[in-house]
């Protein structure tokens, strides 16, 4: 079955009805968030996609809480009209006809929900209801806060992460930090960041020098090509760098966002790449 999985830009519409080929099953969906965009295959389709965290068999009023995946195809001709014709609100639940994708070896860099994915044949509607998914919503819909004397973040699950905020040198920096699956206590990223936090001036000091000294050369070529570069020093350069924003796995390793305030690379951010033990790596202009 793998083999029919060819990289998206080379896939056609045949190609897709040959990877759905197992049964076909009504089922009752949720999702945590709605659809965000489409891939594109060779021949012009798009391919929207959202992914659902519960559903029910029509059939068998089989209940499962594995993480699945629901794509479907969009010709030039709909996309014109309808864009990506289905939205999928979610905390609701949705009633379709799809067909499943036969089960398959997966390769290391493929998650498991590609051995829960669907075809959408047809969207029946959102009329129907189930107690199970009903107290599932209810459970998604209610808070879940880490409040401490840093800040308070609040569970995305859409997203599987905590958001919030510390302020830094007078900075707002956004924060977020990847959730565990036991939402009673905090995730260990949460504890990650405690640490960064009562050592932030120093990282910060470590990190701003690394940035200069990656990217003095990429500094002095894009401020040449905006304006006179004789206010660009070092110096001048460490003290334009804030920290804007950074995310934190459950491993330890961090994303940092930095921006300049002098918008030396034009409003771009650099991101930095830290280590559990501390080592940075990584200085690119993204954005």
């Amino acid at each position: 079955m793998s083999n029919l999985l060819k990289r998206l830009f080379d896939k056609t519409i045949e190609d897709f009805d040959k990877e759905f080929c197992g049964e076909t099953v009504e089922l009752l969906i949720i999702t945590l968030k709605g659809v965000n965009g489409a891939t594109v295959l060779k021949n012009g389709y798009k391919l929207p996609s959202v992914h659902f965290a519960a559903c029910v068999n029509i059939e068998t009023k089989e209940f499962s809480d594995v993480e699945g995946r629901l794509e479907w195809l969009v010709s030039p001709e709909e996309s014109k009209e309808e864009g990506l014709i289905y939205s999928f609100e979610p905390y609701k639940i949705h009633h379709i006809r799809c067909r499943k994708r036969p089960f398959m070896t997966l390769e290391p860099y493929m998650a498991e929900v590609a051995n829960n994915c669907y075809r959408l044949l047809e969207y029946i509607g959102d009329g129907q209801s189930d107690s199970r998914l009903e107290e599932l919503i209810a459970k998604y819909l209610k808070p879940v806060v880490i409040k401490d004397l840093i800040g308070e973040f609040i569970l995305n699950r859409a997203y599987s992460w905590f958001e919030g905020s510390i302020d830094f040198n007078g900075n707002k920096v956004s924060i977020m930090l990847n959730s565990n699956k036991n939402e009673k206590l905090p995730p260990k990223s949460f504890s990650y960041l405690k640490k960064f936090v009562e050592d932030i001036e120093n990282r910060d000091y470590k990190i701003r020098k690394f940035i200069v000294k990656e990217l003095w050369e990429t500094a002095k070529d894009w401020i040449e090509s905006e304006r006179e570069s004789d206010d660009l020093t070092e110096e001048y350069f460490y003290n334009s760098l804030y920290l804007g924003e950074l995310s934190i796995s459950e491993a330890g390793d961090m994303t940092l966002y930095y921006g300049d305030k002098e918008e030396i690379f034009a409003g771009h951010a650099i991101e930095i790449n830290v280590r559990k033990n501390g080592e940075i790596y990584g200085a690119t202009l993204v954005g």
